[in-house]
């Protein structure tokens, strides 16, 4: 290889890490804005309780159904089963070997 090719090839590895890095900084997430403030020794003039303890739950739902019309005849699976992809098998659910009263 000749000097001025390793020499263009140097450059032009710099231009695309040079061009690499500015829109990188230009896309970056911008900083939060913080409000800092010093604290002082005083009197405490209100408190606020934890009434609210207990399990944190969404405020958003969603709804999901079906695209056409229907009516569930069977549910061959139930919660904790595991499903395979693919095409189902018409009749009962297969027999896990757990107790069906649970």
């Amino acid at each position: 290889m000749s000097t001025t090719l390793i020499r263009r090839l140097a450059l032009a590895l710099l231009l695309v890490g040079g061009l690499g890095t500015a829109m990188w900084w230009a896309k970056r997430p911008k900083p939060v804005a913080v409000v800092l403030t010093t604290i002082d020794l005083g009197r405490v003039e209100s408190s606020i309780a934890n009434t609210r303890a207990g399990t944190v739950e969404a405020c958003l739902r969603t709804k999901l159904s079906a695209t056409i019309g229907g009516r569930i005849e069977v549910l061959a699976v139930k919660e904790g089963d595991r499903v395979t992809k693919g095409p189902h098998r018409p009749g009962p659910p297969p027999k896990t070997g757990c107790s069906q009263n649970v």
